[in-house]
């Protein structure tokens, strides 16, 4: 049986332990022998903070390294193949990128299901469909597999997809969450962070 590694990518801005937590589990829904966290480009992630309510910053790649590497189990580790680019997005890339680095090893790539809408415009959707695993995961209570089972765009691929529902302990901890809250109740904020992250980006935001 070849070894497994599972892959998740996002803008870890900041990383929370709903990350860690989602990885994780993967890695052991999967029986994963590795964990691999892909932080994006600060392009990628002013981009997609520009559509954001204001109060929300940039964390420099390097933090959201600093961050993510603190966090990680001995079975974990930051991927930074994605760090200067310049693209709006390069998830076939990436995942080509760490296929090369891992030959012999099937390679899983994270999923939401509130990301099939997205995925369904992409150009390369055919080609991860093909030549990589997706496990999608669910949120918030709903049903990973119902939400894929009868989308005619995956009916040919469901032999390289498994579906996830999430711990519900992640489902009001996320990045966007740690912004709304570092003003008004920042204990709650960095309550959402790794022990060694929150200590890290406390002396960052320093005011």
């Amino acid at each position: 049986m070849s070894q497994r590694l599972v892959v998740l990518g996002g803008s870890f801005n900041p990383p929370t332990k709903a990350h860690k937590l989602l990885l994780r589990q993967a890695m052991e829904y999967l029986h994963a022998d590795k964990g691999i966290f892909v932080p994006s480009s600060n392009h990628y992630v002013r981009r997609k903070v520009g559509r954001k309510p204001q109060g929300v910053s940039v964390l420099p790649e390097q933090d959201r390294l600093a961050m993510l590497t603190a966090m990680c189990d001995p079975d974990m580790q930051v991927d930074t193949c994605e760090f200067g680019d310049m693209s709006n997005g390069r998830t076939l890339k990436t995942l080509q990128a760490i296929q090369a680095k891992y030959p012999l090893w099937d390679v899983w790539f994270i999923m939401g299901t509130d990301k099939i809408k997205v995925f369904s415009r992409w150009g390369s959707r055919e080609a991860i469909l093909n030549d990589f695993h997706i496990l999608w995961a669910g949120r918030d209570g709903l049903d990973a597999r119902s939400q894929i089972i009868n989308n005619p765009l995956f009916s040919h691929s469901m032999k390289h997809m498994a579906f996830l529902n999430t711990d519900p302990a992640a489902d009001n901890i996320s990045s966007s969450a740690f912004w709304k809250l570092r003003t008004t109740d920042p204990a709650a904020a960095y309550d959402m962070l790794h022990p060694a992250a929150a200590s890290f980006l406390k002396d960052t935001l320093a005011d």
